[in-house]
């Protein structure tokens, strides 16, 4: 039996199937989980804890679709929700600070755009500058900072990822971007430029 193309239904349209009928489901997990994967693998740096916790979000996912209610928001965000607490567990509750290392990889790989050599090795140090700076902020805002920034995800998403208003998450990252420009400045960055 062939499922139907994702685009026929809407998301609403998709969680409201899969309530209703739980193989349904497997549209939603087969939409989201590369996505949940990579935003796990980026946090725990192994991938078959990133295999293991992605499986848990979904099993969580479908033991808890009932409760869940349609806002407009994207049921993406409600899993990487669902994927950061079970990340903070893994972790024992224990890290301080968001693992940074990698998050600058998309910025090195379109550094092979550049035209010379000493701009991708300026543009690398700069990028290493930075995130070590935004490892030495409170995790809360270290956490806002890399899902807006290198995430790229809107205010709207964050606040369900990290449960909290948008106006919270507003506060914490212009919050954020100041204590990180006032570290850049003492390293003698000069945030104008």
């Amino acid at each position: 039996m062939e499922r139907k193309p994702l685009q026929v239904d809407s998301e609403e349209a998709l969680i409201a199937r899969a309530k209703r009928e739980r193989e349904a489901f497997g549209d939603l997990y087969d939409r989201y989980v590369a996505q949940v994967y990579q935003f796990t693998y980026r946090r725990v740096k192994n991938h078959a804890a990133a295999e293991e916790i992605t499986a848990k979000v979904f099993h969580r996912a479908l033991e808890q679709l009932g409760r869940f209610e349609w806002r407009g928001l994207p049921f993406g965000a409600w899993l990487m929700r669902i994927a950061t607490n079970l990340i903070h567990d893994h972790n024992g509750h224990t890290q301080r600070q968001v693992p940074l290392a990698n998050w600058d990889e998309a910025e090195i790989h379109a550094l092979g755009s550049m035209t010379s050599a000493e701009d991708q090795y300026a543009a690398r140090q700069t990028a290493e500058v930075l995130w070590r700076t935004v490892a030495t902020l409170p995790l809360v805002q270290q956490q806002v900072l890399v899902l807006r920034f290198a995430r790229d995800m809107s205010l709207r998403d964050i606040a369900v990822v990290l449960g909290r208003s948008e106006g919270a998450v507003k506060q914490l990252l212009f919050r954020a971007v100041k204590g990180l420009r006032q570290r850049l400045q003492h390293l003698g960055f000069d945030h104008e430029a």
